[in-house]
């Protein structure tokens, strides 16, 4: 009898460590998201790509730093999968995104434009890679969070 109620509690423990670690990467990716969006970077990202002059202004970039991700990164196996790869792969995308984009910012200040559309043009395909890979991170662990009210923790 000890031992069923041992793996109850341990059942429920777990549980509530999965719900809140998920809780967490949820606000934190939606973060991500809405500084991209309020910043308007995909358009703007596009503006550039589309002018052949080079006259668009470029957007930077600060995003918020990754503070869950780096503090609870080693519970990442307690959340069911693929989302431990999803959200590990997210975070690498969008680091390597606003490190792209200050590198790219540093050469159009110093003059360099040769090959500007076609950089511009893979940037903004592996942001938008990485924005479908956010909300689809956000849906799959939105049941983890809310077994109620699911539809509740939509971004929109």
């Amino acid at each position: 009898m000890a031992s069923l109620s041992t793996w109850s509690l341990y059942g429920l423990t777990h549980r509530r460590e999965v719900r809140c670690l998920a809780s967490a990467f949820i606000g934190e990716i939606a973060a991500i998201l809405r500084v991209i969006e309020t910043h308007d970077i995909v358009s703007t990202l596009e503006l550039a790509a589309a002018d052949a002059n080079g006259a668009h202004a470029l957007p930077s970039l600060q995003l918020p730093p990754f503070t869950i991700y780096t503090s609870d990164a080693a519970g990442l196996d307690k959340l069911p999968l693929p989302a431990p790869r999803q959200i590990a792969y997210f975070y690498t995308q969008m680091a390597s995104f606003q490190n792209d984009l200050t590198a790219f910012l540093a050469e159009a200040h110093h003059g360099n434009g040769s090959g500007r559309t076609g950089e511009m043009r893979r940037m903004l395909s592996e942001l938008e890679e990485a924005l479908a890979l956010g909300n689809d991170i956000l849906r799959r662990l939105r049941p983890l969070v809310s077994r109620g009210q699911p539809m509740s923790l939509m971004r929109a």
